[in-house]
């Protein structure tokens, strides 16, 4: 006699890989918030010796998105709010 046994219970998905925002690169604000997460991270690092190179790459990835993903929900907040302003101007109108 043969038994199988099916597990319908599959691992959770995870939130997936995170992508930079490109646009955002256009922003002058976000670009030197950025650049002074870079050059803090850097200036954190540079006289540690047990960090290589490697590590400070992922290190100022980490930082980056640290900064990008509360700076791009901001910019959708607002940007949501801008249009339903003037979505209901419209109607006004």
């Amino acid at each position: 006699m043969i038994t199988l046994n099916i597990a319908l219970h599959s691992n959770p998905r995870g939130k997936g890989f995170w992508k930079l925002n490109t646009s955002l690169l256009s922003e002058m604000r976000y670009v030197q918030e950025i650049k002074t997460a870079i050059e803090s991270t850097v200036n954190q690092y540079k006289d540690d010796t047990s960090v290589n190179p490697a590590l400070l790459w992922e290190m100022i990835k980490l930082k980056v998105r640290e900064k990008s993903i509360p700076y791009a929900a901001y910019k959708n907040v607002t940007t949501r709010k801008r249009e339903g302003m003037l979505e209901c101007e419209i109607t006004l109108l």
